[in-house]
C-alpha cells in the first residue's frame, strides 16, 4: 500500500508487519561511494539512503547491521544509479566480494543497478527478515544474484519480496570455479525461507 505523507510517498508492506520505507525515516542523500559507506557505518535504524545517479565503485561490501534501512536510487532511473564491483571473474576482489551484505530486518533495495561482483549481489544472513528488493537490475554475478542463508536447519530468512527486477549475464555465466564448482550459480537462492513473493522478469543469458 502506498500513501502520501507530508511531501513524499511512503510504502507499507501488507505482509507480516511493515517493510520498506517507514514513517519518520531519516533521509540521507549521498552522491559518492565514501558518503554511501559512511551512511551505513553509523548503524542507525530507520534510515533511507538516497543515491544520486552515478557509478558507485565499491571499495568494500555495503554492510547493513541496523533495521529498517532503505538503499535506493531515483525512481525510474535504475540504469543510471550503479553499485559496481571489481568484476564477476576477478578473484582479487579485496573487501568487496558482494555488493550488499545484510543481517538486520526490513532491508529495502530499490531503483538501482548492481553489477560485477565475484560472489553475490545481495547477501541476506540470519536476522534479515522481511527484505524487499524492487526494480533492481542485476548484471554479472559470480554466484547468486540474491542469496539468503539459514540460521539453522529449517530456519531461514522469511517474508521476502523480489519484484520487477532483472537478472542478466551480459556475456554468459561465470567460466571459473568460485568455490562451488564451475557453473555454480543461481538467480535467487533462498535456504529454508518461507512466504517469499517473487515477481521478476525472466532471467537472461546474453552473448555478444
Amino acid at each position: 500500500m502506498i500513501v502520501w505523507i507530508g511531501k513524499r510517498w511512503v510504502l507499507f508492506s501488507l505482509l507480516a508487519g511493515l517493510s520498506g520505507v517507514l514513517p519518520g525515516a531519516e533521509i540521507r542523500p549521498v552522491s559518492s561511494e565514501p558518503e554511501l559507506q559512511s551512511a551505513l557505518a553509523s548503524r542507525n535504524e530507520d534510515v533511507e539512503i538516497v543515491l544520486s545517479p552515478g557509478i558507485y565503485r565499491l571499495t568494500q561490501t555495503l554492510c547493513v547491521r541496523a533495521g529498517n534501512v532503505t538503499i535506493r536510487g531515483t525512481q525510474d532511473a535504475a540504469a543510471k544509479t550503479v553499485l559496481r564491483g571489481p568484476g564477476m571473474e576477478k578473484k582479487e576482489y579485496g573487501a568487496a566480494p558482494h555488493a550488499i551484505w545484510c543481517e538486520a530486518p526490513n532491508l529495502t533495495v530499490t531503483d538501482l543497478t548492481i553489477r560485477d561482483f565475484y560472489f553475490h549481489g545481495i547477501m541476506l544472513n540470519p536476522g534479515s527478515q522481511r527484505p524487499r528488493i524492487e526494480r533492481v537490475r542485476f548484471l554479472d554475478m559470480g554466484e547468486q544474484f540474491v542469496k539468503a542463508s539459514p540460521r539453522a536447519y529449517g530456519v531461514g530468512v522469511d517474508n521476502g519480496i523480489v519484484r520487477d527486477c532483472s537478472f542478466v549475464y551480459e556475456n554468459g555465466p561465470p567460466r571459473t570455479d568460485h568455490g562451488g564448482g564451475v557453473g555454480y550459480t543461481n538467480g535467487i537462492d533462498v535456504h529454508a525461507g518461507r512466504n517469499w513473493i517473487i515477481q521478476a522478469r525472466p532471467f537472461s543469458e546474453t552473448r555478444f
